[in-house]
């Protein structure tokens, strides 16, 4: 009789929902026949009473695969998505149809409700609107073998908020995080990124980051467009290869204080690429030498212009690259981010007069406490040869 009752009360507290965790795991044999598969795993257990997906199996996931997962599961219920153990043709996850503007899992124009997302390791490639408008998804996984994130593959994930990005990503395209509404967590972009990074990519973000990568030769229109959202880039830092800034691609950076540019010519750039920017206010460092090119063309002789200071030591970023430095400016720590912390093995923190005001020590961290700095700006200075400007607040 005992067990009886055990039984019943088993059976109630499934009837009821109450903390169920339904999990299905569908085994993917044959590419674009997920359906079939989906149905066959399901049996008689509704979709709706799902709330984790795992699928696995040995046959690529195809754009019909993913068409055919988003059609069976297309409400709130299914909260969790694992493709972990999946595999994609090329390591790639499938792009959008030629001419559509929807992604493979896309659901009447938007994409699945779920909140969680899990990629599987070795994973080369984020597809063209994969995962657009999963607007309830709040976290996924970015493997480090990622090297490229395709066209709005993040569009519309406006619960989507990433501290970090993969560091072997070469390329961001247009789009990939545009109205990711919010994105405010991450300070700093990898710093192997090359070529162009595409229009919109940032676009209605809060991202707080302080400098360009070295790699990047193009900056597209509306890349860091704010337009209403709680704009976070006060300093800003970009180097020799930047040969272009679109239109718009700054637009209502309001708290934009300084930048530096580490340019001798002026990078072909449109007079509204810093639209909302109250310009007059915004100190441009460039290289010695090349004040007369800067004044020449706008909207760069809207700008508060200063040669660069002499470095102490005739400082030249030749050593060590990629450097990243962040929160900047800062209030009370400071973090250095570059690719070999090994090669550094001194830090100093130079003022405006060329005076070594703080000795740091690099064994075991590279966060350091800088509260006791006068606000102001500095030189971070590393191994007497490499310098990134900061400034304290």
């Amino acid at each position: 009789m005992k067990k009886e009752i055990t039984l019943l009360a088993i059976s109630m507290f499934v009837a009821t929902g109450i903390n169920a965790q339904q999990e299905l795991t569908v085994t993917h044999t044959t590419a674009g026949a997920m359906e079939a598969e989906i149905n066959a795993a399901l049996g008689t257990t509704g979709a709706e009473e799902i709330q984790t997906l795992i699928i696995n199996g040995d046959a690529n996931v195809t754009y019909e695969d993913c068409s055919a997962i988003a059609a069976k599961f297309p409400t709130i219920s299914l909260k969790k998505l694992d493709l972990g153990t999946a595999k994609f043709e090329n390591d790639s996850t499938p792009g959008n149809k030629e001419g559509a503007s929807t992604g493979a899992f896309d659901i009447k124009g938007n994409g699945m409700q779920v909140e969680e997302v899990v990629l599987p390791a070795g994973l080369k490639v984020i597809g063209p609107r994969t995962f657009r408008k999963f607007s309830k998804m709040k976290k996924i996984n970015l493997p480090n073998t990622l090297v490229k994130l395709g066209e709005g593959c993040f569009t519309g994930c406006g619960s989507l908020d990433l501290e970090k990005l993969p560091e072997g990503l070469k390329t961001i395209e247009g789009y990939v995080f545009y109205q990711a509404y919010a994105m405010k967590s991450l300070e700093e972009l990898p710093a192997g990124l090359e070529g162009v990074l595409g229009a919109l990519s940032f676009a209605q973000t809060s991202v707080a980051i302080s400098y360009i990568p070295e790699g990047i030769t193009e900056i597209g229109s509306s890349a860091f467009n704010a337009n209403t959202r709680p704009v976070s880039l006060t300093s800003l830092t970009m180097y020799e290869k930047l040969a272009k800034i679109g239109s718009n691609a700054f637009k209502n950076q309001k708290m934009l204080n300084d930048i530096e540019l580490n340019r001798m010519t002026p990078p072909e750039t449109t007079e509204d690429a810093f639209t909302g920017i109250e310009l007059g206010k915004v100190i441009l460092y460039i290289p010695k030498g090349s004040r007369a090119a800067y004044e020449a063309v706008a909207p760069w002789n809207q700008m508060d212009i200063y040669d660069v200071l002499e470095p102490p030591t005739g400082i030249e970023n030749t050593e060590i690259t990629a450097i990243g430095i962040y929160p900047n400016p800062v209030v009370n720590t400071i973090s250095i981010s570059v690719q070999d912390a090994a090669m550094i093995k001194s830090i100093k923190i130079i003022d405006l007069a060329g005076t070594v005001v703080k000795n740091l020590h690099p064994e075991g961290t590279l966060t350091f406490d800088v509260s006791d700095l006068v606000n102001g700006m500095y030189f971070l200075q590393l191994n007497d040869d490499t310098t990134v400007k900061f400034i304290k607040k």
